[in-house]
């Protein structure tokens, strides 16, 4: 975790990060189209610089808003990330400390710790914290996804589901695409039980990465 007032480095690379198999590629590029067909966006990001200004511009173009309801997660504390984006006007607001306005926030940051290429769908969450307000309350929910926790199917997500299923971590959100229905009238409505807009931010390598959005 970084110390407080650490100094945010916009060449510092995204740590933890392996360069792709082919085979971590395709299930990267086949989670970009489930999810695009589910409704949702994906754009890799290859630096906690290019995290920061995905997010501003997100935060600046689809909810119109600079505070954003935030659960923590270590990748982004190690990067700076709240940092960075409060030096892109831009405040991270823990839900923790939210309080009474926490539904008043028109968009969310969430790390997802799993995801299913060929729905696109994400599983967030794991252990008991505030993410699953994170994910339902906001009009505009932002998922950052490790390239390598990307399964390529609902089998072998599930076979890496159930072990930290069987170590206790049991309370799981499971999101495909932004919010919708078409119980009335059969007609689709979006964001009625929860958000409206889905962005997934990918961590990838630089270098093993010829393409960063869909």
């Amino acid at each position: 975790m970084s110390a407080p007032g650490a100094q945010f480095d916009r060449s510092l690379p995204l740590v933890d990060v392996r360069r792709m198999s082919p085979d971590q590629e395709q299930s990267v590029r086949a989670f970009m189209t489930g999810l695009r067909f589910a409704g949702g966006n994906a754009t890799r990001v290859c630096s906690g610089f290019e995290m920061a200004e995905a997010i501003e511009k997100i935060a600046r173009q689809k909810a119109g808003a600079r505070s954003v309801l935030y659960e923590p997660f270590d990748l982004a504390e190690d990067l700076g990330l709240p940092l960075a984006l409060s030096a892109r006007g831009v405040r991270l607001v823990p839900v923790s400390q939210a309080g009474g306005q926490i539904a008043d926030f028109k968009i969310a940051l969430t790390e997802a710790q799993m995801a299913i290429a060929e729905s696109g769908s994400l599983l967030i969450g794991g252990e008991n914290s505030g993410w699953g307000l994170a994910t339902v309350l906001p009009w505009v929910h932002i998922a950052v996804l490790r390239a390598q926790d990307i399964a390529a199917n609902l089998a072998s997500a599930f076979a890496l589901f159930q072990d930290r299923f069987e170590r206790g971590e049991r309370n799981w959100v499971w999101v495909t695409g932004p919010s919708k229905t078409a119980d009335i009238a059969k007609t689709l409505v979006m964001g009625i039980h929860g958000p409206n807009a889905l962005e997934v931010l990918i961590v990838v390598d630089d270098e093993s990465s010829p393409g960063r959005s869909t």
